[in-house]
């Protein structure tokens, strides 16, 4: 998935992502997800995908993040949380 920070997608709501990952073991730890400060910006941090880790965010501008393309089966359990925003 390319880089991108809810926002858009879910435009007019305040959005919540939470995410446990399932893996079965440390084999592919560096296939988490990665999180920029800025579209297409370096890398600030890296969620390794590791047994019962998990990583939650409220989307804002500076909650950029990206994952490479997978070529396995990657389990995890993914929540939104959306509240619309009143005006």
């Amino acid at each position: 998935q390319g880089s991108h920070n809810d926002l858009a997608s879910y435009p007019g709501r305040e959005v919540t992502t939470f995410q446990v990952y399932m893996a079965r073991d440390t084999k592919h730890a560096s296939s988490g997800v990665h999180l920029q400060k800025v579209q297409h910006g370096s890398l600030v941090s890296q969620v390794p995908y590791l047994p019962n880790h998990a990583w939650g965010f409220k989307a804002n501008t500076e909650t950029w993040h990206t994952v490479e393309k997978i070529h396995f089966y990657r389990p995890s359990f993914l929540i939104r949380n959306f509240k619309r925003i009143e005006t």
